[in-house]
């Protein structure tokens, strides 16, 4: 989405300042072989950014309540709009099957939104 329609979606006033907004988080597919890979995606909305701020995307996989593995921590300058961003990694062929959850985070110096998405590894 457009600044502009970003700006309206959410009714932003300058006078907010900053806005980071978390909208969603998926993996595909939802059910992964080990030694396989697969793609986590995340889109959020940012607002308020001026001529464009670094955000940093941070991706970890979470099992039984405890980060296991960081999959990636990148900053990119955006500027104010809805922001996808896509992430292709590999399953590590000694992950025990079972329920595991990606947790993706956007954060920029005054603002951090997050959220996660479980899958299953077979």
């Amino acid at each position: 989405m457009s600044a502009q329609q970003t700006i309206i979606e959410y009714d932003y006033q300058p006078t907010q300042g900053e806005s980071l907004i978390f909208e969603s988080s998926t993996i595909e597919p939802g059910v992964i072989q080990r030694g396989t890979f697969t793609t986590a995606a995340m889109q959020y909305a940012l607002l308020g950014s001026g001529p464009g701020i670094q955000v940093t995307e941070t991706r970890v996989i979470i099992r039984n309540g405890e980060i296991i593995s960081k999959i990636s921590s990148q900053k990119f300058t955006r500027n104010d709009g809805t922001w996808v961003s896509t992430q292709q990694f590999r399953i590590p062929t000694n992950w025990d099957p079972g329920q595991y959850s990606i947790e993706q985070i956007a954060q920029t110096n005054q603002s951090i939104v997050s959220g996660k998405t479980n899958f299953i590894v077979e």
